[in-house]
């Protein structure tokens, strides 16, 4: 009977317990909810905060423009095209806009030139607007020529020949001149980087400033390109001070270079992955509270034989091993806080899991057959459920794999040998990575040389913005050797005084950097310079512009000019 009794008041008590958990587990799932529905209501709060803010905005801007445009009323829609011109942000606007904008006097109104904005819808993205100015009123009419700088702008992260075929809005809006402005530039992608580790040596402030001389505007969020051997890089322009949208022709421009979007992104990574650890930490400190005051003197068997309590066995990506009783009804949450508490520092490359206990899952460490994974999903659920009846082995993993993309269950295959670690597992296991979409290259501009010397003519129409921007880095290319040559020939006849050796180091870096665009091997091209700086300039006036056959003869006659002009003109 007193047996009768005792059982009766262990089971009772088990039941007990087991409602508790229940409760708990309601609790915790109530909880879950709750916080989910709060975080869900906020998200819809911020959405609605953000489209007011959105409509104030563009009603903001749209007062702005109409006090701007000096009540000059001039909005049209059309088709956009490439513009194969270089180091510029001026359109090509229909003859139909200059009789709308004489019409109501504007040429006489406005003060400086004309400035417009010209924005575009992209998908997922919002109304995209850069503003520029115009080089002639010659285009077909419903339809506009835009150069790349202002295609580049447009697209709203897409590749250029996004716009192929599109319509643009062309409103006029006559820009504020500040005879300071203060800019902030973020280099995109890697930044000033040739493939993923060499950093590039640029003179940044030159560069920029060459590129910004022949732009008209600048507008927040437009990507400018600028060029520095043969290469072009792309910086968005993040702030403008003191106003959104300006025009800088005849301004100081004051630079600020940001860190590029890949060391932006990484710095925010390590931020956001510090609070995560430190959110983890404090976590584990609570289960381990919980764990150590857990009741260790049940029974080890119950009335049916079954075992209760039973031992498990963790084996950690590192190759430690832990081993802990439990109770068949424990529920599986506490068997993943205790591996968690055993856990070291997640590897830096892990995914950030906002779920507790995501961050890693466990496998039954026998091979030879199909084990089941076991995760947070799975944390309600007791011990028995899940098929625990005895003594067994799991090992844990790190979870590299993004939420429901995980496989539900582990095979022979990709059930990892002891010891080995989660990054080799996700290595293994994981699908290959998608490759790494390629930027094109951007292109540049023309300088006020080719301008003044009579280069005003257009390139020939090309086919797509990607061809318009390749037209437009070969123009800007040339045009960049033919200013540094002239540098190079104007110092070289400038009596140097006591500073001719900087000077003549600089005339010859000039030279070597024109040779080797033009094809000569630079091992070649440094010693030419070292050897013939002034002869070299000297027959590139003249007007010989083989290079290879200039400088085979250079060295047949030991740099007289003289001989090499004779046999050059006589067609020897």
């Amino acid at each position: 009977m007193e047996l009768e009794f005792a059982a009766s008041a262990r089971r009772l008590e088990r039941e007990r317990l087991a409602r508790k958990r229940e409760v708990e587990r309601k609790k915790r799932k109530q909880e879950k909810l709750s916080r989910e529905a709060d975080a869900m209501q906020a998200r819809v709060a911020r959405l609605v905060e953000e489209r007011r803010r959105a409509r104030a905005q563009e009603a903001r801007e749209a007062a702005r423009l109409e006090e701007q445009s000096q009540g000059i009323q001039l909005d049209v829609s059309l088709c956009v095209k490439p513009r194969a011109k270089a180091d510029t942000n001026r359109i090509v606007l229909p003859k139909s806009v200059l009789e709308t904008l004489e019409a109501q006097r504007a040429l006489d109104i406005v003060q400086g030139p004309l400035t417009f904005a010209v924005s575009v819808n992209v998908d997922g993205v919002g109304v995209v607007t850069t503003h520029c100015g115009v080089d002639e009123f010659t285009e077909d009419d419903g339809c506009c020529a835009v150069p790349p700088a202002v295609a580049l702008s447009l697209t709203g992260g897409n590749q250029v020949d996004w716009l192929v075929g599109r319509q643009v809005r062309v409103r006029f809006a006559q820009l504020p001149h500040h005879a300071k402005v203060k800019v902030a530039f973020q280099p995109r992608g890697q930044g000033f980087h040739r493939g993923e580790d060499e950093v590039v040596n640029i003179d940044i402030k030159t560069v920029l400033l060459r590129t910004l001389r022949d732009m008209l505007t600048l507008t927040e969020g437009d990507v400018v390109p600028i060029r520095n051997e043969g290469v072009t890089y792309e910086l968005v322009v993040r702030h403008i001070s003191p106003d959104p949208a300006i025009l800088i022709l005849n301004t100081d421009v004051e630079v600020d270079l940001m860190p590029s979007e890949r060391a932006e992104e990484e710095l925010r990574r390590r931020e956001d992955r510090a609070t995560w650890l430190a959110a983890r930490r404090a976590r584990i400190d609570a289960k381990q509270a919980v764990l150590e005051t857990a009741d260790k003197n049940e029974d080890n068997k119950n009335h049916d034989g079954v075992p209760k309590r039973f031992p498990l066995r963790l084996r950690m990506p590192s190759g430690k091993t832990f081993t802990r009783t439990f109770q068949a009804d424990t529920p599986l949450e506490q068997v993943l806080d205790w591996a968690a508490i055993n856990l070291p520092e997640p590897p830096s490359d892990l995914p950030l899991h906002v779920e507790d206990n995501a961050e890693f899952y466990l496998v039954q460490a026998l091979a030879g057959r199909t084990q089941a994974r076991y995760d947070v999903s799975m944390a309600a659920r007791s011990l028995a459920d899940l098929g625990f009846a005895g003594r067994e082995s799991l090992l844990v993993n790190w979870n590299y794999f993004p939420s429901g993309e995980a496989p539900s269950q582990a095979t022979e295959e990709n059930v990892p040998e002891e010891g080995t670690s989660g990054a080799a597992l996700a290595s293994a296991s994981s699908p290959p990575a998608a490759p790494q979409e390629t930027q094109t290259p951007l292109q540049d501009i023309d300088s006020d040389e080719d301008r003044s010397v009579g280069n005003s003519a257009e390139p020939k129409a090309t086919a797509t913005f990607t061809d318009a921007m390749q037209a437009a880095e070969a123009q800007l290319d040339r045009s960049l050797e033919e200013e540094n040559l002239r540098k190079a020939m104007e110092a070289s006849r400038v009596d140097k005084g006591p500073n001719a050796t900087e000077e003549t180091a600089a005339d010859k870096v000039h030279i070597f950097h024109s040779l080797v665009a033009k094809g000569v091997a630079p091992t070649e091209a440094a010693q030419a310079a070292q050897k013939y700086p002034d002869q070299i300039i000297e027959l590139e006036t003249m007007g010989f512009v083989d290079h290879a056959r200039n400088l085979e003869l250079l060295d047949r006659y030991q740099g007289r000019l003289e001989r090499v002009v004779n046999l050059l003109a006589g067609g020897d």
